[in-house]
């Protein structure tokens, strides 16, 4: 089983502009298994994948799969930024300007009822 390498961490970094202060390296290594399990159940490779969610391990080897690998931290940053941008929007809220029309969706946190 390989575990998911330092690298993917360091493009992942890279590609949503992070800097360290929200994401441990430890925490980007579990993201990046989410995405490899899709991209195995959502491309056909020549060599069967399997991604271990439990152990954030993928077998067989994976390392000399370009393909693979770009896929998979490409498909990472897509579904970290989603979830960062949904984040941001419940807590701060958005506006749009469509046409000549403000679409406003701001201070969404005092309509949650605590429980």
């Amino acid at each position: 089983m390989t575990i998911i390498p330092d690298v993917w961490v360091t493009e992942l970094n890279i590609l949503i502009n992070h800097t360290g202060d929200v994401y441990t390296d430890n925490r980007l290594k579990d993201i990046l298994i989410v995405p490899a399990d899709h991209v195995i159940q959502e491309n056909e490779f020549n060599t069967a994948y399997t991604a271990d969610i439990l152990t954030t391990g993928i077998t067989p080897d994976f390392t000399d799969d370009n393909y693979f690998s770009r896929l998979t931290v490409l498909k990472g940053a897509c579904l970290t930024d989603q979830s960062t941008f949904r984040s941001k929007a419940l807590v701060t809220g958005f506006e749009r300007l469509v046409n000549q029309l403000l679409l406003s969706h701001a201070d969404t946190q005092k309509h949650f009822v605590k429980l």
